[in-house]
């Protein structure tokens, strides 16, 4: 038998909107931590320098895909709309891999 009824819970107020379960919070922690063993701010500033279709590829995927603005304002809003391709793999990487002397991935077949 049933501890409850159907359509009952045992916490009929539910989980408070906005909580996070333990996996996401989890998560959010372990990047937040190597964020900073990474070099936290100054160490994203520079890998954004050095790779600047990168950083602003991954820039464009946080911001809100719709946005509504009212001012009386002028405004200028430009729109990033094209997130650039990963760049290709270097010639020495690839030839390990053809050679099947790269460990993290299985030599190809054929």
């Amino acid at each position: 038998m049933a501890l409850y009824e159907k359509g009952e819970s045992g916490n009929p107020n539910g989980r408070r909107k906005g909580s996070r379960n333990r996996l996401t919070q989890g998560l959010k922690d372990a990047y937040l931590g190597a964020f900073d063993a990474l070099g936290g701010e100054q160490g994203l500033i520079a890998w954004g320098k050095k790779n600047p279709d990168l950083f602003y590829g991954q820039i464009s995927k946080l911001l809100p895909k719709g946005i509504e603005i009212k001012t009386d304002q002028e405004l200028t809003i430009n729109i990033i709309s094209n997130i650039p391709e990963p760049l290709p793999l270097p010639a020495k990487y690839a030839k390990k891999i053809e050679k099947g002397q790269c460990k993290c991935v299985p030599p190809p077949a054929g």
